[in-house]
């Protein structure tokens, strides 16, 4: 499952039985994969926070500038 918030991209496994019992208790297969459960590892919450304080900052160190958007910049300074 990839998510589009984070873009992680998850492996989603599970038994034949448990599938069984969830489709006898109704379970709405299309909400659990249009909106799942977001989760992140720590490490993962450490990534995401890291690249949302560079984006939020500024820190836009590798951003590619054509010779129009410098001009632009350098006008704007």
């Amino acid at each position: 499952m990839v998510d589009p918030i984070f873009g992680f991209d998850r492996s989603f496994l599970c038994q034949a039985s448990a599938i069984d019992m969830l489709c006898k208790e109704k379970l709405d297969f299309n909400h659990l994969f249009r909106h799942g459960i977001r989760y992140l590892s720590r490490q993962e919450e450490r990534d995401v926070r890291a690249a949302e304080t560079d984006r939020v900052e500024g820190n836009r160190e590798l951003a590619a500038v054509d010779e129009g958007g410098q001009t632009f910049l350098s006008q704007a300074k």
